[in-house]
């Protein structure tokens, strides 16, 4: 692409902001601005076509219009001042792009809080070849994303005491892509549609609502306090730490992967295999498949609607009153083992189920079954309590 640099020095004539707008690229329109951008005094601005930032004037609003191309030269560092606002709302069709102008890429874009302004919108934009250690730096509530994708990076998001409303996130870079947090160490992240790791990263994130989230980065280690998602895909080697209770639907777990837990854990709907779960209040699993899951040392383990178990591991080695299991009719568990020492009634069966090939190990009774389930569990598993059916 020939690139054609003019500057724009508000005060001046500039023959890229002239009214007929013959020259412009087709995404321009009359008196929008192309080439470099150097704002030197407050003003509402809006730049088409192949661009590269200079600078912008407290009190200035940048608008970026839709297949915008914003250049950014090696170690370059662009703030978008606490007063000043960049609007960037690309479309599916035509994002906007900030690209690396060099192989050695740029370094910063940062987002100061908006005291005193509205914040900066990102819409649909792609980032490519940042080199610095924060290439996109949030300040508190300094701007709103949605439909970003970060690539390419040596690292990706750093946010620090950020509260934003964003959706789908999606990054991809070389090294650490999203790292979250404040200076407490955690970080607020709040309604979030979607976001997308497939990188190597920490992860530390404290949320109420999140829709798709996919962890797919190999060795991944995430962080996530009381949380629910409408969608998790955990990929291999990923280590999970949760507090105060993860709620998850449509759910799809590729170990190995463990979780780690001081609350309640809630998984709806998927496939999931080769998982671990150390620790935990509840652990409910409802019309999912699970092969080769391990849960240690949960309150209490609940499986519920359409279940497919097979190689189920739950053991505890901690007091408790409650039961270790409690199934609702028509689970199928297999080839699973149940290990408590410490209560009276290892499992529990609401009704008849398919329970074929287990061993269950206890101090009283191995399993409690409603009155009218006649089933003869004792003839198709290994039951190793002094009660083995009640």
């Amino acid at each position: 692409m020939n690139r054609r640099v003019l500057t724009l020095i508000f005060g001046l004539v500039c023959a890229a902001c002239g009214d007929d707008g013959a020259d412009l690229p087709a995404n321009c329109q009359s008196g929008d601005i192309t080439g470099t951008i150097e704002v030197l005094a407050p003003r509402d601005v809006t730049a088409c076509g192949e661009v590269a930032l200079k600078s912008i004037a407290q009190g200035t609003t940048l608008r970026l219009r839709p297949g915008t191309v914003v250049d950014m030269f090696e170690g370059q560092s662009f703030a978008i001042d606490t007063v000043s606002r960049l609007i960037a709302e690309g479309t599916e069709e035509r994002p906007i792009i900030f690209q690396a102008a060099t192989k050695r890429g740029w370094s910063t874009l940062s987002f100061p809080t908006s005291v005193n302004a509205e914040p900066s919108i990102l819409k649909h934009v792609i980032f490519r070849g940042g080199r610095g250690d924060d290439p996109i730096l949030a300040v508190h509530d300094g701007v709103r994303l949605n439909h970003v994708q970060i690539e390419d990076t040596d690292t990706g998001l750093l946010v620090s005491g950020w509260d934003p409303q964003s959706s789908n996130i999606q990054i991809t870079t070389r090294e650490t892509p999203l790292i979250l947090r404040t200076e407490e160490a955690l970080y607020d992240l709040h309604k979030v549609e979607g976001l997308r790791v497939d990188s190597e990263t920490k992860i530390q994130v404290e949320g109420e609502s999140f829709g798709e989230v996919v962890l797919k980065s190999v060795g991944g280690y995430y962080e996530f306090e009381h949380a629910e998602f409408d969608s998790l895909d955990v990929g291999p080697h990923s280590l999970v730490f949760v507090r105060n209770g993860l709620r998850a639907t449509n759910v799809r777990v590729e170990g190995p992967v463990s979780f780690y837990s001081d609350h309640d854990l809630a998984f709806q709907g998927g496939v999931i295999g080769d998982l671990k779960i150390d620790g935990a209040g509840r652990v409910e699993f409802s019309d999912v498949s699970l092969n080769n899951v391990t849960v240690r040392d949960a309150e209490h383990v609940r499986l519920d609607g359409e279940i497919l178990a097979k190689g189920l591991e739950v053991t505890r080695t901690i007091d408790s009153t409650s039961s270790l299991a409690s199934f609702a009719p028509g689970v199928s568990v297999t080839d699973s083992v149940f290990e408590d020492l410490n209560i009276p009634v290892v499992l529990e069966f609401d009704g008849a189920l398919n329970f074929v090939g287990n061993v269950v190990t206890g101090s009283d009774t191995c399993i409690q079954t409603s009155t009218d389930d006649t089933t003869d569990y004792n003839a198709v598993n290994t039951l190793n309590c002094p009660t083995p059916v009640r």
